[in-house]
């Protein structure tokens, strides 16, 4: 494969590599336009996109490559309880680690479980990395209240999964909140529903840097036949006895007819516990379903997706010698959240 013909392509397009391979395979983890442009560029320098991208496959998947068979690390901002709790981080860490053994690679979770933490944790992982000759590093979410991460980057390749405050900016893999928010409300309407009350907690405010409310408030904005009210905000993401009361006072006073929430909380709970009859009288979907659930209306995120992309975008920056953070870091968006149609909102209407 020439190197010099995919230079080419970035430079032409404006875009890193690993973009470039995956709009010329197709994926739709790049936008269609983006697909369009690259597969142009190639075109023009008189590039057969088959066989680049099969060269670069067969060339990462080589148990003889000495590039795969490097190990990489996945670095949690989460501790094992953590995962033991939660469906999501666990679905994320199995896609990564079954996609980094498809391509050779040797990958551990590293949990967020030191209780000094700070900088002496940071200091510890720095020596590890270097022990291990670590030239890879998957950053999965950090919460708020975790340290700020710091690491040697310009001796390693990284990329993230979701955006996180306590990270530096680096190649990033992403679910598509926008076009996910606007297909939900968009679905909720053509259900007859016209009052979406959205909530969520400050907790998830600032992990996710605002992005979900900013993604409805939008995406809300796209429907004028669906009427403004304001959103909840419960305390944390452990919800505190308070939330309780401020939820339901919420509910009572604004009246919304289907209710939207980032994950299966208590909120839906407190609905039912307080005799509101779902989804007679109010709807509930789900932004952020497990892949094993289906009672719930709302959409299953593709967890697995990320943690595959996110190892797939590293394995291409180890394999062009990409380290350190970028300057203009790349955003992959996926678009594959699936709809499970569940028991808590309304039937299609005919």
């Amino acid at each position: 494969m020439s190197s010099d013909s995919i230079n080419k392509i970035c430079e032409k397009v404006g875009c890193s590599r690993s973009t470039v391979y995956r709009a010329l395979k197709g994926s739709e983890l790049v936008n269609q336009a983006t697909r369009k442009q690259v597969q142009a560029a190639a075109r023009e320098i008189g590039l057969n996109i088959n066989s680049l991208v099969g060269e670069w496959m067969a060339h990462v998947r080589n148990p003889e490559n000495p590039l795969a068979k490097e190990p990489l690390v996945y670095l949690s901002g989460h501790s094992k309880a953590q995962y033991a709790g939660s469906a999501l981080l666990r679905e994320t860490w199995e896609g990564a680690r079954r996609r980094a053994g498809e391509l050779g690679f040797s990958i551990r979770i590293s949990y967020n479980d030191e209780s000094d933490g700070g900088r002496a944790r940071w200091e510890r992982m720095a020596e590890a990395l270097r022990r291990e000759e670590v030239r890879g590093v998957v950053v999965s979410r950090f919460p708020p209240n975790a340290d700020a991460v710091d690491l040697p980057w310009d001796s390693i390749s990284t990329v993230a999964i979701g955006f996180s405050a306590r990270c530096p900016p680096m190649h990033t893999v992403t679910s598509h909140g926008f076009d996910t928010m606007e297909f939900c409300l968009n679905l909720l309407l053509r259900r007859g529903y016209r009052r979406p009350g959205w909530v969520c907690s400050h907790f998830a405010e600032r992990l996710g840097g605002g992005r979900h409310t900013a993604d409805f408030l939008a995406g809300r904005h796209q429907f004028p036949e669906a009427e403004a009210i304001p959103i909840f905000r419960a305390s944390i993401e452990d919800a505190r006895p308070g939330d309780r009361k401020a939820f339901l006072k919420w509910y009572r006073q604004y009246k919304p007819d289907v209710v939207l929430s980032g994950g299966i909380g208590e909120y839906y709970e407190w609905l039912v516990e307080a005799g509101v009859s779902i989804p007679g009288e109010t709807g509930f979907f789900f932004l952020g379903l497990r892949e094993k659930d289906s009672f719930f209306s709302g959409l299953r995120q593709p967890s697995r997706s990320l943690g595959r992309s996110a190892v797939e975008m590293l394995a291409s920056l180890i394999y062009h010698g990409e380290r350190g953070l970028p300057e203009r870091p790349n955003i992959v968006q996926t678009l594959n959240a699936t709809l499970n149609a569940g028991r808590t909102i309304r039937a299609r209407q005919t």
